[in-house]
């Protein structure tokens, strides 16, 4: 397990991540079944739209409805917060095998389902 590639990899999520769990990844990260756990469970926090997603959609089907100019913004802001989110899920998925030991990385894979289309 390289553990540059886990910082780097902590550094580039971690605005996405709460801050119990950047700190718990911080702190325990150097074990490789922490390591695995945090992983499956961040590819599983990000793989649903999150907050800002979820307003913008609110307020791009209110401003359609009302009829009012704002409904594209709200989609472009929606679309721009989905391409960050799924592009963090890549960043995980593409890490893994570099800061999991061989015999953890199968487990990964297997737990992340990477096949599983997004919302």
């Amino acid at each position: 397990m390289a553990e540059l590639d886990w910082d780097a990899l902590l550094d580039e999520i971690g605005s996405y991540m709460s801050p119990d769990w950047m700190e718990y990844a911080r702190s325990h990260g150097e074990k490789g079944w922490v390591r695995l756990v945090l992983l499956v469970d961040a590819h599983h926090q990000l793989s649903t739209a999150r907050a800002g997603e979820k307003v913008a959609n609110t307020m791009y089907h209110l401003a359609n409805d009302q009829g009012e100019g704002d409904a594209e913004g709200w989609e472009a802001i929606e679309l721009k917060l989905r391409e960050e989110r799924v592009g963090m899920v890549t960043t995980i998925v593409d890490s893994a095998e570099g800061v999991l030991t061989e015999e953890l990385y199968p487990m990964f894979i297997r737990s992340a389902e990477p096949m599983r289309e997004m919302q």
